[in-house]
Order: structure tokens, then C-alpha cells, then sequence
């Protein structure tokens, strides 16, 4: 007869399929919006001959994946889109000095440990504790002038850290999530304002 391999095969169908569940049950997609508030002067670029400039705040948006290993311990894994203005004292084709502006666009990968510290009812806070490897592109737009004689295109690799804070509010199967985390890259420190929003 075949019926212990038809019994065999539901079991290991049915294995597959529970663990499926709890691997779905476990894992969390999120995606964020948030502004960028930078905490230092230094603009730092590959070329050391460049005048320091000044960064200016942004914006930021990016996706995420978050497993949940316990009750207290997930992890978050993203990718961040980032975009700021650089002002650099710039020199116009007429000789004239002023600031000038500049495009600052960066590209994050992030990974994060979350800890739960504290439930209530309907959220959740937590501390936030990351690594970060950033690409960023410092380009001249539209009506950028010379700086240190010649427009700047500067394309910079880093890593850094990242420390912060969050509140998790639940909304059934849904959740918002505003978080202040604060990162430094290299030389470059900045505070990032977000919100989550995950299921």
C-alpha cells in the first residue's frame, strides 16, 4: 500500500508549511519618511584641498525588513535614500564670491538591533542601536559656482553608527512608528526624525 508515503508527504508538506508561518509571523516590511538635521560644520570630501562648506538639512525615505527573534530582541535591515544641500563660498565666472550651493544625494545600508524596553497598551519603546555603509555624491546643480576654482563632483564611501529611539503604536495588523536616531558617518554627524510604517 501507499499510504505511509502519502501520510509521509503531508507531514513534511505540512512541516513546510508551519514553518513558512512562523518564518511570515516573525518578519515585519517597513518603510519611512523623515527630515535629516545635521550636527556638524564639517562637509568632508575626498579632496582635502576643498574648503570646508556647510551642510544643510534634508530628507530622507527607504524600505526595511525587521525580524522579530523574542519578545525583547528584532532586527532591521534597510536600505535609505537620503538628500541634502551642500553650501560651499563659491566664485562666480565673473569673479564675484559668494555661497554657492551644491547637491548632496546619499545612498545607506543600514543594519539595526532593536530592544524592547517597555509595552503599554496598543505601543511599544524601544532602543535602537545600528551600522551603517553610506555612498554619498556631493555634484554641482543649475547655478553652482566655482569652488577652490572648479565645480565639485565628489563621490565618498563610509561607514558609521547609528543610536536612537523609538515608540511602536499598534493599529491592528498595522504600525506607526516615529523614531530620533543619531548617525555619524566619518567626520559628518546628523540627527534623522522618522516614522515607520510597517505590517
Amino acid at each position: 500500500m501507499k499510504v505511509k508515503p502519502i501520510i509521509l508527504c503531508l507531514l513534511i508538506a505540512g512541516s513546510f508549511s508551519a514553518s513558512a508561518q512562523q518564518t511570515a509571523n516573525s518578519m515585519l516590511f517597513n518603510a519611512h519618511v523623515g527630515g535629516l538635521l545635521p550636527q556638524t560644520k564639517t562637509v568632508e570630501l575626498t579632496d582635502g584641498s576643498l574648503p570646508g562648506g556647510t551642510l544643510q538639512t534634508g530628507y530622507d525615505f527607504g524600505l526595511s525588513l525587521q525580524f522579530l527573534h523574542s519578545e525583547r530582541i528584532s532586527t532591521r535591515w534597510g536600505y535609505t535614500w537620503t538628500y541634502q544641500d551642500v553650501e560651499f563660498g563659491g566664485v562666480s565666472s565673473t569673479g564675484k564670491s559668494a555661497l554657492t550651493s551644491y547637491h548632496r544625494n546619499s545612498s545607506v545600508i543600514s543594519g539595526q538591533a532593536l530592544i524592547h524596553v517597555a509595552n503599554g497598551i496598543g505601543k511599544t519603546w524601544y532602543l535602537i542601536a545600528g551600522v551603517v555603509a553610506q555612498q554619498r555624491k556631493t555634484e554641482a546643480k543649475a547655478g553652482s559656482w566655482l569652488v577652490n576654482g572648479h565645480l565639485i563632483n565628489d563621490t565618498m564611501n563610509k561607514t558609521g553608527a547609528q543610536l536612537g529611539t523609538g515608540v511602536s503604536f499598534n493599529f491592528g495588523k498595522w504600525r506607526l512608528s516615529p523614531e530620533v536616531i543619531y548617525q555619524q558617518v566619518g567626520k559628518e554627524g546628523s540627527i534623522l526624525a522618522r516614522v515607520n510604517v510597517g505590517r
